[in-house]
């Protein structure tokens, strides 16, 4: 993949996009550990994470900060993903489901 650069401005939207996903990454997940059920967690690390939207018909790349869980019980270490992030996808949840939906409506 080819070195991606942050513009110096974002678009108001992009920055809305970026803004929303760091903040529901900082949010402690409502789910319970994969491991032992365990609904306790605390904040581990934080990574980077490059994201594509498309914004006034221009691709505009955000890097992100996620947030590493980890469980407090057994020290399973996990990423928590806002909604509007897809797991091993680049583009954002909306790009990709309207894009599939104009898909399936243009095609019998």
């Amino acid at each position: 993949m080819a070195k991606l650069k942050e513009p110096d401005q974002l678009p108001f939207e992009a920055q809305r996009y970026k803004d929303r996903i760091e903040k529901d990454s900082a949010r402690l997940p409502g789910k319970q550990c994969a491991k032992c059920a365990s609904r306790h967690f605390h904040r581990h690390q934080k990574r980077r994470r490059w994201f594509l939207v498309v914004v006034m018909r221009m691709v505009c790349p955000l890097c992100c900060l996620l947030y590493l869980w980890r469980c407090v019980n057994c020290g399973t270490t996990f990423t928590h993903l806002p909604w509007l992030c897809v797991p091993f996808k680049r583009y954002l949840r909306v790009e990709i489901e309207a894009r599939a939906r104009a898909y399936v409506e243009t095609n019998p």
